[in-house]
């Protein structure tokens, strides 16, 4: 049977941001109480490893270890330096013609996981998160395209009537 903590540490590092404690302790049908003895003793465990437990209050999260700070940033730089993606820049046009669309919308949208590319355009300064699951793009992305509004973009209006339509028809199946 998986221990407490590996179910902790699994659920911390898919779900990649931070999970309240309560949340944790609700999902795996525990106590708060043994919740938190769990994360002290899992971040004991990841002492001498490559990422390290960060409790900030009543959330929990897996973070890069400190030390690995300036092996990470290499890793980025060449995120931030070549060319996108065409998964990206398919994401990127789903966000700017939706307004603000969620992580589940466009992986839907799109028919595979969005992640990679969501953290890519996020590295580049291309889109924001608004909400806990809702990004948009930034004013830098209208700048490099050389608009001043989303409203400006190739056929912006049917191509937003048409997303809108298919998420309700989604919505309705």
């Amino acid at each position: 049977m998986i221990t407490i903590q590996a179910q902790i540490e699994g659920i911390l590092f898919v779900k990649t941001e931070g999970v309240k404690v309560s949340a944790l302790a609700k999902l795996l049908k525990a106590s708060e109480v043994d919740i938190r003895s769990a994360l002290d003793t899992l971040s004991i465990d990841l002492n001498q490893r490559g990422i390290k437990l960060l409790l900030s209050g009543d959330t929990a999260l897996l973070t890069t270890h400190p030390d690995l700070s300036a092996v990470v940033s290499g890793l980025f730089e060449e995120d931030t330096t070549s060319e996108l993606t065409p998964a990206a820049l398919q994401t990127l046009s789903i966000i700017l013609y939706k307004g603000a669309a969620s992580r589940g919308e466009i992986s839907y949208i799109r028919g595979v996981d969005s992640r990679m590319s969501l953290r890519a355009l996020s590295l580049r300064g291309l889109i924001e998160r608004v909400s806990t699951d809702m990004y948009r793009g930034t004013t830098d992305t209208l700048r490099h395209l050389g608009v001043t509004s989303v409203e400006e973009l190739p056929r912006f209006k049917d191509i937003q009537d048409a997303l809108v339509i298919q998420t309700k028809k989604n919505s309705l199946e």
